[in-house]
């Protein structure tokens, strides 16, 4: 990693040699991951020490030697007592330029690196003593800038931060995936996965040293990714009850990114997400098929074969958009003036909640560049959208509730209109059954 010009190099494998590269001068962390075999194990299923050196290269060039005998094996504790589970280090830039790595046996040589971030966690599961680490995984992370270090804090019961997953659909066995990072520094140190069954709860136990984001993913039988969570912070000793696949499948706009840089336009969809905030679900990630479309000023753009969205070249000057994503059973659309800028898109949908006797809750989803709703229009369907009817509710700010829905399958359509002009559209079949 080079700090002088923010780049990173690759350098090469070297096996008890030296290896020599033309870089720029400048001010660098040089780092590897060492392998080295583990008795009984297969030779694909190595030890991993992570080793790092800074380093300034002048004129004359510079050596330094990457020495792997100081590493120190990377164990959590909690109260105390080791448990079992795999490690992930990564060490990157604050550009996001990163690399990771992940195994059951994980050394760390501990040094300096300046101008890095480094990361590591542990997936902790059968550790006598502890209440809560014993039948849970108990996520343990550390996030270090400028330098390496080979220890966690030991973590006492009551310093875990425990969240609590109330799972709903799809009735099937799965996976509970988590990742661990440093906001500013990807990829993510390696993930902790456990098999859960679906639908059910399932809980989580987070300890977070140093500056550390956490992701979580509901994953179905066929590795399909069913939910996942955006990034967020879990406080050292807080509680959290989240809901999971609840209410209807429809888009969610804050989730993932929609903005316009200049004149590139990137929509990334997510036209099959749960009820709540934060929350996304990707259409392809769950193999369904379908079909984005921009138009400007009523005129294609271009297409995708993907209801995930994709990024569009457009030209410089003010115009009307419509972008538009569709699958067998979720429809959206979305029309915005824009025009060469950067920044969000302006764009809101309708999340609805699971159903509440003869209700439905509802919440409004808005970009930061949306305005204040003015209109808002909702239509059932009780035969998979042959007939509509129009809907009433009640609403207090960005929230409402839907009044008088009969029992059976319902289908959703909505329209909502903000007071600069911009419009979203959207149709749920089958959204709640």
């Amino acid at each position: 990693a080079n700090h002088t010009n923010n780049k990173m190099y690759a350098g090469g494998i070297g096996n008890g040699r030296a290896l020599q590269g033309d870089v720029p001068q400048g001010r660098y962390t040089v780092f590897t991951w060492v392998p080295s075999p583990i008795e009984g194990r297969p030779p694909w299923e190595p030890s991993q020490t992570l080793v790092a050196q800074d380093v300034t290269v002048g004129p004359d060039g510079a050596e330094l030697t990457l020495d792997a005998r100081k590493g120190v094996k990377l164990e959590a504790t909690v109260n105390g007592t080791k448990g079992t589970g795999s490690i992930g280090t990564s060490l990157g830039a604050p550009n996001g330029s990163a690399f990771a790595s992940q195994g059951d046996e994980v050394y760390v040589a501990p040094g300096s690196a300046n101008g890095m971030i480094y990361t590591a966690v542990q997936f902790v599961r059968n550790v006598k003593g502890s209440k809560n680490c014993t039948d849970s995984v108990c996520a343990i992370a550390v996030s270090k800038e400028n330098a390496l270090t080979a220890t966690f804090p030991d973590v006492k019961d009551a310093g875990l931060a425990k969240a609590t997953a109330q799972i709903g659909k799809p009735e099937a066995s799965g996976q509970w995936v988590i990742f661990a990072e440093h906001p500013l520094s990807t990829p993510p140190p390696g993930d902790g996965a456990e098999d859960v069954q679906f639908p059910g709860k399932h809980t989580t136990y987070y300890h977070s040293s140093g500056d550390v984001e956490w992701w979580a993913a509901q994953v179905g039988p066929d590795q399909e990714v069913l939910q996942a969570q955006g990034w967020q912070k879990y406080a050292n000793g807080k509680q959290y009850d989240e809901k999971w696949s609840h209410g209807a499948y429809g888009p969610s706009v804050t989730a993932t990114r929609h903005e316009r840089k200049g004149n590139l336009i990137t929509a990334n969809l997510a036209l099959l997400s749960d009820y709540t905030p934060g929350h996304y679900g990707v259409a392809g990630d769950m193999g369904v098929e379908g079909r984005t479309e921009l138009r400007r000023d009523g005129k294609l753009v271009d297409g995708t074969t993907s209801a995930d969205g994709g990024t569009f070249q457009v030209p410089p000057g003010q115009a009307r958009y419509r972008l538009a994503a569709a699958t067998k059973t979720v429809q959206a659309a979305w029309e915005f003036d824009s025009r060469q800028s950067t920044g969000p898109l302006p764009l809101t949908t309708v999340r609805f909640d699971d159903r509440n006797g003869s209700t439905i809750p509802f919440r409004l989803d808005k970009t930061a560049t949306a305005g204040r709703t003015k209109k808002l229009t909702v239509d059932v369907s009780y035969d998979d959208g042959t007939t509509w009817q129009t809907a009433s509710y009640v609403m207090s700010g960005d929230r409402g509730v839907l009044l008088k829905v009969k029992s059976g399958p319902v289908s959703l359509k909505t329209r909502v209109t903000d007071v600069n002009g911009n419009s979203g559209e959207q149709t749920l079949i089958r959204a709640l059954t």
